[in-house]
């Protein structure tokens, strides 16, 4: 076995909902002398964020550090959005806050992912700032961003622009 039919095995756990399997492949690695590069952790993840394990992805995320391994903006993504599914804004933003220390760029889906999550538990002052933050990052302010910045103003009976 390689590192592919891993990927494929752990992407075909994700896809049949089977977080655990895929733990369990992905642990049984090293006694095949199969090395899990970032794709392999990205797929783990994915698995992982499917599942709506939104804590196993924050352990995960830390064990990938501990080795070595280096998060992309994928990575991140990915961990953003499960924290969105899991209802977790503030780890979500946490994460956000997280690239900055690691070197890694936000990109607009990573803001709107963040957008997503903040959206239903935070407060509109907390949108309104991710999408100020996006715009000072040069990534114009999507549709999501703008729809989620009206709907909690609109909840919090406030109005908020953005140009």
């Amino acid at each position: 076995l390689d590192t592919i039919t891993y990927n494929a095995a752990i992407s075909a756990c994700e896809k049949g909902k089977n977080w655990e399997a895929a733990m369990v492949l992905f642990n049984s690695m090293p006694d095949a002398r199969v090395d899990a590069g970032i794709v392999t952790c990205n797929a783990m993840l994915s698995a992982l964020e499917k599942c709506g394990e939104w804590q196993q992805v924050l352990v995960f995320l830390d064990s990938m550090l501990r080795n070595g391994i280096v998060w992309t903006t994928i990575t991140c993504n990915v961990a953003i959005s499960a924290c969105e599914k899991g209802g977790a804004w503030a780890q979500a933003l946490a994460l956000l806050d997280a690239l900055g220390h690691h070197d890694i760029a936000a990109t607009t889906v990573t803001y709107n992912a963040a957008v997503a999550a903040v959206r239903t538990g935070a407060s509109w002052k907390q949108v309104l700032q991710l999408v100020v933050d996006m715009r000072r990052h040069g990534w114009p302010p999507s549709l999501i961003g703008l729809a989620s910045l009206h709907a909690t103003s609109e909840r919090a009976g406030q109005f908020a622009w953005v140009q």
